[in-house]
């Protein structure tokens, strides 16, 4: 389950593609990716949207 925050309610993403870099993560949802925290069992929570270029997202990290 990937979860993003900030808003008043929680959204389930659909992840197509979740990169982990240590407890952090990338996570694309549809041509948008999410700047989040894996947790230890398996789920990510994003807290931030990082746009559809995945340069400029593992950059923002």
């Amino acid at each position: 389950m990937v979860e993003e925050v900030g808003r008043s309610e929680y959204a389930t993403l659909q992840p197509e593609v979740i990169l982990g870099f240590h407890d952090l993560c990338l996570v694309l949802d549809g041509d948008e990716w999410f700047m989040g925290q894996l947790d230890t069992d398996g789920s990510a929570v994003c807290w931030a949207s990082c746009g559809a270029d995945l340069a400029e997202a593992i950059r923002s990290l």
